[in-house]
């Protein structure tokens, strides 16, 4: 009876050893896969750097008025479309500007509140676009690793070409061709 601890033990020694080298083994087999990708090597960007000022500082408020409703339509379709999303902002600060400049101080508290809204949902998504990405490439699911760069590609498709993106673009190449050889 004395035996079946020590095979007990045994057993839990092999698992912590297993669990301990699978992820040290994925990192070895491909220096851009599954950890290494997920690492701080290539560093996101914000979404957002500058506000826009008044596009039309001589007709502000009809400016903000435009801003604020065309603001309005991207926001609702932002679910269909991130890059809608981003513009949504854009135009919620344009507004702000304007309504600020054309002296209209409630307005643009009102609008700022809402890019403010818009703004910390699309930061939301945005982490978990990146949370899912990392757990997809850690699990090697690759159908939901492409899934989770087509959705950041579209976030941060107004930030032009940078580091991130170029990485990105990396990742989907690997996975495309990963998720062919998996079917």
């Amino acid at each position: 009876m004395s035996t079946y601890p020590a095979k007990r033990r045994q057993v839990l020694l092999a698992l912590l050893a297993a669990s301990t080298l699978l992820p040290l083994a994925s990192l070895l087999r491909d220096p851009e896969a599954p950890a290494a990708i997920g690492s701080s090597r290539v560093q996101y960007p914000e979404l957002f750097l500058e506000a826009p000022s008044c596009s039309h500082p001589d007709r502000a408020l009809a400016s903000a008025s435009q801003s604020e409703e065309l603001a309005q339509v991207r926001a609702d379709r932002y679910p269909y479309d991130p890059a809608d999303g981003i513009r949504a902002v854009r135009l919620y600060e344009m507004a702000e500007a304007c309504y600020r400049l054309g002296g209209l101080d409630s307005s643009a508290s009102r609008v700022r509140d809402a890019a403010s809204t818009m703004t910390l949902r699309l930061n939301t998504d945005y982490a978990a676009a990146r949370l899912g990405l990392a757990r997809s490439l850690e699990q090697e699911r690759w159908s939901a690793v492409l899934h989770e760069v087509h959705r950041l590609l579209r976030l941060t498709h107004h930030l032009g070409r940078n580091e991130y993106v170029e990485w990105l673009e990396r990742i989907l190449g690997r996975a495309a061709a990963r998720a062919t050889e998996a079917s």
